[in-house]
C-alpha cells in the first residue's frame, strides 16, 4: 500500500504542493485579521476564496442550516470536520451551534489562511491523494461533511493519481466516532453548459445512480437523500449520501 502511494508523487505534484505550503506559511506570518486578508485576496484577484465571498452569506448559511435541520444533527458539544470548507460558513455555523471541536482540511493557501484567521483549526493536504485521511486521528468526529469537495466523475474513472474510492470512503469512516454522521455531496466534471451558476454538473443523474461511486456507497450502508434547500433539483448538487455509523 505504501509503495502504491509513493508512486503517485510525481516531481511536478511535489513542487506544486510545496509551493502551496510556502505560500500558506507566508500568509500566516503576514496577516492576523481575516478582513485584512480578504482585502489582500481581492486585490490579488484570487478566485478560490473570492468566489465564495461574492456570494450571499445568508443564502449559504441557509443551505447548511437546511441540512442540519433535515438530518436532525445536534452540534452542541460535537466534533465537526469539513472537507473543503470554502469560505467557512459551515465552520461558523458549527461554532455558533456550540460544537466543541470545529476543524477542516483543504490544500488551497487562501482558504486555509482565511479560515485559520477566523479561529478554526485546519490541516493542509490533498485528502484524495497519497496518505489521504490516514493523517488524522481516528474515531474523533461526530459529524463529517464533504459538499462539493470531491469529484465523483474522477473517482468513477479510477484516476491513477487518486486513492481508490472504496479505500477513501473507509478512511472517512475511520475518522467518525461510533455514533458519527457522514454527509457526502459530490461535485462532477466541468461541462459546457451552466446550471445553477456553475459548469460543474451531473450530466446524467440517472446514469450516476447506477455508477460505481454510488454502488460503493450503497453497499456500505449510505442512503441517497434529496434535502430541500440543500440539494438542487437539477444537475448541480442532486445527490446527498448519508450514513450514521451506529
Amino acid at each position: 500500500m505504501r509503495l502504491r502511494h509513493m508512486l503517485k508523487w510525481t516531481p511536478a505534484r511535489w513542487m506544486w504542493l510545496k509551493w502551496r505550503q510556502r505560500t500558506f506559511r507566508k500568509f500566516l506570518s503576514s496577516f492576523t485579521k481575516p478582513d485584512d486578508f480578504l482585502e489582500y485576496a481581492k486585490k490579488k484577484g484570487n478566485r478560490s476564496l473570492m468566489q465564495y465571498h461574492s456570494s450571499t452569506r445568508e443564502a449559504h448559511r441557509a443551505i447548511f442550516t437546511a441540512l442540519i435541520s433535515a438530518l436532525n444533527i445536534d452540534l452542541k458539544d460535537a466534533s465537526f470536520l469539513d472537507l473543503g470548507p470554502g469560505y467557512g460558513d459551515t465552520l461558523d455555523l458549527a461554532r455558533e451551534a456550540g460544537a466543541k471541536t470545529v476543524e477542516f482540511i483543504d490544500y488551497d493557501p487562501y482558504i486555509m489562511t482565511f479560515n485559520i484567521l477566523k479561529g478554526f483549526k485546519g490541516y493542509m493536504f490533498d485528502y484524495t491523494f497519497g496518505k489521504g485521511l490516514t493523517q488524522l486521528y481516528p474515531r474523533k468526529y461526530d459529524v463529517i461533511l464533504s459538499k462539493g469537495s470531491i469529484n465523483a466523475d474522477q473517482f468513477n474513472r479510477k484516476e491513477p493519481r487518486m486513492i481508490r474510492f472504496p479505500e477513501w470512503i473507509k478512511q472517512v469512516e475511520n475518522l467518525a466516532n461510533p455514533n458519527g454522521q457522514i454527509i457526502i455531496c459530490p461535485t462532477f466534471d466541468k461541462g459546457t453548459e451552466m446550471c445553477e451558476g456553475s459548469y460543474y454538473v451531473c450530466k446524467d443523474p440517472e446514469a450516476f445512480r447506477q455508477s460505481w461511486f454510488t454502488k460503493v456507497l450503497l453497499d456500505r450502508g449510505y442512503e441517497i437523500l434529496y434535502i430541500e434547500g440543500f440539494n438542487k433539483p437539477k444537475e448541480r448538487f442532486p445527490f446527498t449520501f448519508y450514513k450514521k455509523m451506529s
